[in-house]
């Protein structure tokens, strides 16, 4: 696949992080924040559709642990016309194979007896 690496921001920043202003951003709290802006007149569609994307991104491909939304590459979303141009792939593979990377050594290590919890795009599992 051909396109651009996907970067992760440490925290939600960009046109997404201020329409949160700034404040950590909680999985529950997103879906409140479209219903907010979409009773609005004057919200800017574009916003309404980052705020869409937001849950994909944090459930769907970059699905973490954390109920607080972090790490997530949220600055991509400020220039919504220029998706395309990421590869996606990449980015959901290397989560993917670094979180099963992580578990792996948990295992042999025997760090934990208990229960293994794996990150990553449950549709490629």
């Amino acid at each position: 696949m051909v396109g651009k690496s996907v970067e992760f921001d440490s925290d939600i920043s960009g046109l997404v992080g201020s329409l949160f202003d700034n404040k950590p951003i909680i999985i529950g709290y997103i879906s409140e924040k479209i219903k907010i802006c979409v009773d609005k007149d004057d919200d800017d569609v574009d916003n309404v559709c980052r705020l869409y994307l937001l849950p994909y991104f944090c459930v769907s491909y970059f699905p973490r642990t954390s109920r607080i939304v972090s790490n997530m590459p949220s600055k991509i979303l400020d220039n919504l016309d220029n998706l395309s141009d990421f590869n996606w792939a990449e980015c959901v593979h290397t989560l993917l194979t670094s979180a099963l990377n992580r578990g792996c050594k948990v295992v042999r290590e025997k760090q934990n007896s208990r229960s293994l919890n794996i990150v990553g795009c449950v549709v490629v599992v």
